[in-house]
């Protein structure tokens, strides 16, 4: 990985990169880097901001993102290799290998029945993720279904697809991540998750996930701390 501290909008002309999409903080882009397939996450300068603030706020969430990855390599090798790689970083841009043959969860579950199998799956799979990320001493803060990919596994014999999948994890959306093995925090971490999963995917069943991710934590210590942080947020919601 290869950081460094200045403009690279001549490093990655827009016109040798596709934009996927853009949201409030980013752009993501795909593109290839040194040949290979690529993925471009870009933060964006915010003319609201004063240039001061804006550039201590990107830095800090550039800086969150790859403490996170680099503490995934190090704690949870099992999660970390199914990852992409971070090949480059400055003080906005964070350029991550491609995975192929893989969409967002939140894709996957669109094109899906909601109350199938692979949707199911789907489900259980993130719970360990999520559970796995937790193990690391992290919490994500803003855990979406689009935070996470399913890629279809080939057979390393042939070469087929064997039907089966995975779900990895995207290693460009920790701006917000922070260090704590608190369970209130990990609980927090799976309100987020339950809130956005009820907003985009009401059918979905949130309990898959719940039991999964027990199971791979080995405790339900943190499922009971959500039910506390469900209480205290509906509180909110009702007084306004």
């Amino acid at each position: 990985m290869t950081a460094v501290d200045d403009d690279s909008s001549s490093k990655f002309p827009k016109d040798k990169w596709t934009l996927l999409f853009q949201g409030a903080e980013s752009r993501v882009y795909k593109g290839e880097y040194y040949s290979k397939p690529a993925i471009l996450k870009e933060r964006f300068k915010k003319t609201y901001r004063l240039p001061e603030l804006d550039q201590k706020l990107t830095k800090e969430r550039i800086r969150a993102e790859l403490k996170a990855y680099e503490k995934i390599g190090k704690r949870c090798k099992e999660l970390f290799q199914l990852m992409s790689t971070v090949l480059y970083s400055d003080d906005r841009n964070i350029v991550m290998s491609e995975i192929t043959d893989a969409q967002n969860v939140s894709e996957f579950i669109n094109k899906n029945e909601p109350s199938s199998a692979a949707v199911a799956d789907a489900l259980f799979q993130m719970g360990v993720v999520v559970a796995q990320i937790h193990s690391c001493g992290i919490v994500h803060g803003d855990l979406t279904t689009s935070n996470f990919l399913v890629k279809q596994i080939e057979d390393d014999t042939t070469g087929e697809p064997e039907g089966n999948r995975k779900v990895v994890l995207i290693p460009i959306d920790f701006g917000l991540s922070s260090s704590s093995v608190t369970d209130e925090d990990r609980a927090v971490d799976l309100y987020v998750l339950e809130r956005a999963i009820e907003s985009t995917h009401p059918q979905v069943d949130f309990a898959l996930f719940l039991q999964s991710y027990q199971e791979k934590m080995g405790t339900d210590k943190i499922n009971k701390k959500l039910d506390q942080v469900r209480m205290r947020g509906r509180k909110r919601l009702a007084i306004g």
